[in-house]
């Protein structure tokens, strides 16, 4: 069967005036039908609903037979749609095919507003969905919104780009901070990048001015930092080739985007100093907020790698598969700057999802997750505390703020982001006394923190000690909303459902060695923690336990967000003995009589020990070192859309648990249904007041 072509031209065209001779690599077919019409992307796509057509954009008929002719003759829009072909599609290869093409307008929730989506629909069913892209000097620029990526992130024109971003943000975004009337008070050290060939480090003393921070990973020791004995010579000059190549870029960018100070740990910081380490990092919350922006170094590894490095091109896609870009031509209409004439642009579309795509994997244009700052305790807060930054990714540069992320110069970027923090946090001491009553807000804030312990729970600490430390930023900015006291990691007026964190992935990372946290804090084991499973909302749920005391000893006082060295936590509660991970695994069993040890640790089927156990949900190990615990107790600590959850704790001490007797310590999680009220096993068991160290 023939190939049937409805040629729909825009309105503003004329067929006389069309380019007759078609572009290499794109069949006559095509480009006196499908392009001549501009790709459908003037006229919107209506998808088929309730039996009606899909309409819109351009429509052809053809067949699978020619369409697999035409690209096996080179044909790039035929590649296309061919790739998007199951092997076994239906109908056969000479049935004819309907096939509409154009822009949908689905793409809503992306930076640039307005990119255009180019989707391909065959009989109805949706096929392809890309992005469409150009650069800013083509012909098609008029037409097509995004651009393409910036790639030469550290050149004065991109540096440039990103600068329009910053001050579009700082004088148009209602819901990012706006700079206040009068400049922040500087970080105590600053490096003067004013001379990028002399920088020095200057003690400011109390005043006031705009400057950058720097966030990156060190990955690698730094021998050239401020100490003690050198702090005299860095005030007067610091000699570049003794700094790491992220240290340069960071003073270049700096330099750049018209800032002469800059914030960098590594020189800002005594190193060799206790004292002056205790203060600084006391104020690590203040010296992101205030910055004017942050410049984060995502893409490098170690500070030696430095983060200006020119960007790879995204790779073209083949015959056959979807990698990345496809570049097509674009007839430009006649009329914008064209003197009456058609003039011939080009686009790349990128593929967003296919019809041949696994279920449920769509094509991915970035993932943060890549990055190895994401994967780093301390530039986590460094990130969240910062209401602007630039962000140098591995394959562009992007800029992010309370309102958007978007990627330098006007690439696409899907909107399905990383979250932001409440934009409470990041209004000024007065500003925050001015609110009496938080309401909804409080909950929301609720839900960051445990959003926040999800994703830095998952990230490395190179030094154990710093766990808390790296957090306490964020601690201190929660907790001037919050007001009610922070417990090592977890929050005193919602302590009982902060404690229900649990690890629900097994791992084999050890507990560590030296003492980081009490065992009822998250703090005090490695690997990813999930918090916040339990609601705390006025009416949800029925506390189980009570609080009697609880109680941290802190490192050094002048840190509160900080290290500890003690805690300890007293809860009435009822306290069940139990057994787990007895043949199958994670049940936990309620035992009515301790049992001997070796019956506890049986596999073998014994009806006297199936008649003296009982299942009573699953518990979750916080960490493998205890995986040999098998006589454990159950502490009940809330009740909440039917299901009871609870701490799995261990006797400290070798001697049998009694009322109101020995310490205890966490080794896990237990949750259980609990459809018709409390429990069987809850109803008759007394409060006994029971110490969690």
């Amino acid at each position: 069967m023939g190939t049937q072509i409805s040629l729909m031209i825009c309105p503003c065209c004329n067929g006389h005036d069309a380019i007759e001779r078609p572009p290499s690599k794109i069949c006559e077919t095509c480009w006196k039908g499908l392009f001549m019409a501009h790709l459908g992307l003037l006229q919107k796509v209506h998808p088929s609903r309730g039996g009606d057509q899909t309409s819109g954009g351009f429509t052809y008929r053809t067949t699978w037979a020619e369409v697999a002719s035409r690209a096996s003759e080179g044909c790039r829009w035929c590649q296309l749609v061919y790739a998007t072909k199951e092997e076994e599609e239906e109908p056969g290869p000479e049935s004819p095919l309907r096939i509409v093409v154009g822009s949908q307008g689905c793409l809503q929730n992306c930076t640039p507003k307005g990119t255009q989506d180019l989707s391909v629909f065959i009989d109805d069913t949706l096929h392809f969905i890309g992005y469409v892209y150009t650069t800013a000097d083509d012909p098609a620029a008029q037409y097509i919104v995004a651009r393409n990526r910036v790639l030469d992130v550290g050149t004065t024109k991109s540096l440039a780009l990103a600068k329009q971003s910053l001050d579009e943000c700082i004088y148009t975004h209602n819901s990012c901070p706006r700079p206040l009337a009068l400049p922040p008070f500087l970080p105590t050290r600053l490096i003067d990048c004013s001379n990028v060939a002399h920088p020095r480090l200057i003690a400011t003393d109390g005043t006031r001015g705009s400057y950058a921070a720097l966030s990156y990973v060190w990955g690698e020791p730094q021998p050239h930092s401020t100490t003690v004995s050198n702090l005299e010579t860095y005030l007067k000059f610091i000699d570049p080739e003794h700094l790491p190549q992220t240290i340069l870029d960071a003073i270049h960018t700096t330099h750049e985007i018209g800032l002469d100070y800059l914030w960098a740990d590594t020189l800002c910081i005594i190193q060799d100093s206790p004292e002056d380490k205790g203060r600084e990092l006391s104020r690590m919350r203040l010296v992101y907020r205030d910055a004017h922006v942050t410049i984060i170094a995502a893409s490098a590894r170690r500070v030696s790698e430095g983060f200006l490095q020119e960007r790879p091109a995204a790779p073209i896609t083949d015959h056959s598969t979807f990698l990345r870009d496809i570049t097509l031509p674009f007839l430009c209409p006649p009329g914008k700057g064209h003197s009456g004439e058609h003039a011939v642009g080009e686009l790349r579309v990128s593929p967003i999802w296919t019809y041949t795509d696994p279920p449920g994997q769509p094509s991915v244009q970035y993932n943060p997750n890549v990055e190895p700052v994401n994967d780093r305790g301390w530039c986590m807060q460094e990130y969240f505390m910062s209401p602007r930054s630039l962000v140098f990714a591995s394959h562009t540069l992007q800029f992010h703020c309370q309102t958007a992320v978007q990627n330098v110069g006007s690439a696409y970027h899907d909107e399905e982001r990383r979250a932001r923090l409440p934009d409470v946090l990041f209004l000024q001491d007065e500003d925050l006394q001015l609110i009496a009553d938080l309401g909804g807000d409080e909950w929301q804030l609720r839900e960051a923190w445990h959003m926040l312990v999800r994703d830095y729970t998952r990230r490395s600490i190179t030094v154990p000690g710093d766990k808390l430390v790296a957090l306490g930023g964020i601690a201190e900015g929660m907790h001037r909303i919050f007001r009610t006291q922070y417990l090592a990691g977890l929050w005193r007026d919602t302590l009982l459902a902060d404690l229900l964190w649990s690890k629900r992935v097994r791992s084999d990372i050890p507990r560590p060695r030296e003492y980081r946290a009490p065992s009822w804090s998250w703090a005090a084991v490695d690997g990813q923690v999930e918090a916040g499973a339990i609601s705390v909302r006025s009416g949800k749920g029925l506390h189980v336990a009570h609080v009697v005391t609880c109680d941290i000893t802190l490192k050094n006082a002048e840190i509160p967000y900080g290290e500890v060295i003690a805690g300890k936590l007293t809860l009435r509660s009822p306290v069940v003995a139990c057994a787990w991970n007895l043949k199958t695994p994670n049940l936990l069993y309620r035992i009515d009589s301790l049992p001997d040890p070796a019956v506890i640790t049986s596999t073998d089927d014994d009806e006297e020990l199936e008649v003296a156990m009982e299942a009573i949900g699953i518990g979750y190990i916080d960490s493998d070192d205890d995986e040999g615990v098998k006589g454990v107790w159950a502490v009940p600590i809330h009740w909440s859309n039917n299901i009871v959850a609870g701490l799995i704790v261990d006797r400290e001490h070798s001697q049998a648990p009694a009322a109101g007797g020995k310490r205890f310590r966490r080794i896990g999680y237990f949750n259980t249904h609990a459809a018709a009220g409390l429990v069987n096993w809850l109803r008759d068991v007394p409060l006994v007041d029971i110490e969690i160290i």
